[in-house]
C-alpha cells in the first residue's frame, strides 16, 4: 500500500549520506556505557537518573564514537511531561545528564551522528521532528514533514534507507519503507510477514546494514514481546521470531523500545508493567542470540488471506489454494496441509480435498455454511492454522410443486414429519435417467442411500426407517441428471 506523504527536500535527503569514514574511539573501555558494568545473557538495569515521577525509557542512542549518550524521561503514556537528555564524555568523565531537547522523545541519530530525529504528539498522532548539528550544540528540531503525518520512531539506515512506523489499516501500527520520488515521499507497506493484521508493529530498530530487523509487536490489552526478522536475497524479510526468554517477560510487561550497539554486543529496550514505577531502561548481551536465532526454525507464515467460497447446491465447487498463499523462511518448500471443519470433524462427505494440487472439489447437497480449517505444518512440524468460509446455497430454478405437474421432477415433503422410527417419502420422476436419494445430517455426512440407479419416469414411494440414527434434523436430497431437492425432516425418539 503506497501512501503519498510531503516532500523531504532533497538537501535533507543529502545530508543522510555516509561521508564512509571512521569514527575514533577515545574511551577506555571501561569508561564506555556510562562506566556500568556490562550484562550477560541476562537483562540488567542500564541505571539513569530518576526524576521525581519521570521514567527514563524508550530508546537509546549513542554516537559512534560513545562519546555520547542520549534517552528520553516521560511521565506516563501518552506523555505530558517529557525530555531528551544527555551524557557526555568530557575531560575523562561522563557529565551530565543535561536537557538536549525540550518536550520530545524517541530519540535516534542519524548513520553519521550529523542528524537526530525525536518526535512528539501533536493533535493525538506522533509526529517526526529533526535536527542538525551545529557548533557544540544542535538546531531547533523542526517537524520532519511539512504537515502532521502519523510516523513513529523513523529511521536511516547505512545504506541510505528510510523507515517508520504508522497507523495502517483498521488504524493498526505497520511498518514502513520510506523514499523519495523527487517531489513528493512515499511510504510503502512492507507487508507480511513483518506486519500482521491483529498486532500493531509499532516500536522497532533496523540495523545500519539491513541485515536484520527488531520490531515489537502488540495488541489490545496484550503487552509487547520483541521480534526479529532477516533480510533475505531477495530484498524481503523473513517471518520475526520471538526472542524469547528473559529478554520478553510474561504479562503485564512490555518489551519494546530497542537500540543496538554499533559493535552488535549490546540490546537497550525499555520495560515495564501496570506500575508506572516498574518502567526501566534495560542492556543485555545479544549477539549470540541475534546468531542463533537465525540459524533456527523459522515458523511458515501466510501471505494474504483465504477469501469467502460460494457455493450452490447441485452444482460443481472447486477452490485451489494459491501456491503463494503460505511460505516457509527456511527454503523448505515441502509444507503439509490438512483440512477439516472447524469444530474438528472431517470434511462433508460430498466435498473432497486433494492434497497433491491443494484443491478442494464437489458437489453440496445442503444449503449451509461451513468454517474450514487449514492447518499448514513445515518439515518439523511447526504449524499455522488459518480458517476458510464456504457459504452454499440453495439452487435457483428448482421446481418445488406437488407431484402431478407433467415433465417436472418433485419431491415431496416426508409424512409423518417429525417421525419416530419410520417415514414414507415420496417423488415423481419425468423421464427416464439416475437417480439418487440420499439422507445426509446437518453436518453435512451422508447417513443413508434409499435410491442409487436408473428409474423410469413415473411416482414412487420409499419408506426410511431411522433405527440406527439420533434425534435431530436431518436433510433428503433427490437428484436427476442436473436437477436437485433437498427437504427437511425431523426424527423424534
Amino acid at each position: 500500500m503506497n501512501k503519498i506523504y510531503s516532500a523531504i527536500s532533497a538537501a535533507f535527503v543529502l545530508c543522510m549520506v555516509i561521508s564512509g569514514g571512521t569514527f575514533a574511539q577515545a574511551i577506555p573501555v571501561d569508561s564506555m556505557y556510562l562506566g556500568q558494568s556490562k550484562p550477560d545473557y541476562n537483562p540488567k538495569i542500564f541505571n539513569l537518573p530518576i526524576n521525581g515521577g519521570l521514567r527514563p525509557m524508550e530508546r537509546i542512542a549513542i554516537t559512534h564514537d560513545g562519546k555520547e549518550l542520549y534517552y528520553s524521561e516521560l511521565n506516563n503514556y501518552p506523555p505530558s511531561n517529557f525530555r531528551i537528555k544527555c551524557f557526555k564524555y568530557q575531560n575523562n568523565h561522563w557529565v551530565g545528564p543535561t536537557v538536549a531537547f525540550e518536550s520530545f522523545f524517541g530519540v535516534k541519530l542519524s548513520p553519521d551522528d550529523s542528524t537526530i530525529f525525536m518526535q512528539r504528539d501533536v493533535n493525538n498522532i506522533t509526529v517526526e521532528y529533526v535536527a542538525h548539528r551545529s557548533g557544540n550544540g544542535w538546531t531547533t528540531p523542526v517537524k520532519l514533514f511539512s504537515k502532521d503525518l502519523s510516523t513513529h520512531y523513523f529511521q536511516v539506515t547505512g545504506l541510505n534507507h528510510m523507515y517508520c512506523s504508522s497507523n495502517g489499516a483498521n488504524n493498526m501500527r505497520d511498518l514502513y519503507y520510506m523514499y523519495s520520488n523527487g517531489t513528493d515521499t512515499l511510504m510503502q507497506n512492507l507487508g507480511a510477514p513483518i506486519n500482521t493484521p491483529d498486532y500493531d508493529e509499532n516500536d522497532f530498530f533496523v540495523a545500519p546494514d539491513e541485515s536484520y530487523m527488531l520490531l515489537s509487536r502488540s495488541n489490545a490489552g496484550v503487552p509487547g514481546d520483541i521480534f526479529v526478522a532477516y533480510k533475505k536475497t531477495n530484498g524481503k524479510w523473513t517471518n520475526p521470531k520471538n526472542l524469547g526468554s528473559p529478554i520478553n517477560t510474561d504479562y503485564p510487561n512490555w518489551e519494546y523500545g530497542h537500540h543496538i550497539t554499533d559493535d552488535g554486543k549490546y540490546l537497550f529496550f525499555s520495560r515495564g508493567g501496570v506500575a508506572w514505577n516498574s518502567y526501566n531502561v534495560y542492556w543485555v548481551r545479544f549477539d549470540h542470540l541475534l546468531d542463533s536465532l537465525k540459524h533456527t526454525n523459522f515458523d511458515p507464515y501466510m501471505v494474504g488471506t483465504i477469501p469467502t467460497q460460494n457455493a450452490t447446491v447441485g452444482k460443481m465447487f472447486t477452490y485451489t489454494i494459491p501456491d503463494t498463499m503460505f511460505n516457509d523462511d527456511d527454503g523448505n518448500s515441502q509444507l503439509t496441509y490438512t483440512v477439516n471443519l472447524a469444530n474438528g470433524n472431517p470434511l462433508p462427505a460430498w466435498l473432497t480435498y486433494n492434497n497433491s494440487t491443494k484443491t478442494f472439489s464437489g458437489v453440496p447437497v445442503i444449503k449451509t455454511n461451513l468454517s474450514i480449517m487449514i492447518t499448514v505444518s513445515d518439515s518439523i512440524g511447526t504449524p499455522i492454522i488459518t480458517y476458510m468460509s464456504l457459504k452454499i446455497a440453495a439452487a435457483s430454478g428448482v421446481s418445488e410443486s406437488t407431484i402431478g405437474k407433467p415433465g417436472s421432477l418433485i419431491l415431496e415433503q416426508n409424512y409423518p414429519n417429525p417421525f419416530n422410527p419410520a417415514t414414507t417419502i415420496r417423488f415423481n420422476v419425468p423421464q427416464q435417467e439416475h437417480v439418487t436419494l440420499r439422507v445426509y445430517n446437518m453436518l453435512g455426512k451422508e447417513v443413508a442411500v434409499l435410491i442409487n440407479q436408473v428409474l423410469n419416469p413415473r411416482e414412487y414411494s420409499i419408506v426410511f426407517s431411522a433405527n440406527n440414527l439420533a434425534s435431530g434434523t436431518y436433510i433428503y436430497s433427490l437428484r436427476a441428471g442436473n436437477d436437485v431437492i433437498n427437504r427437511e425432516m425431523v426424527l423424534l425418539k
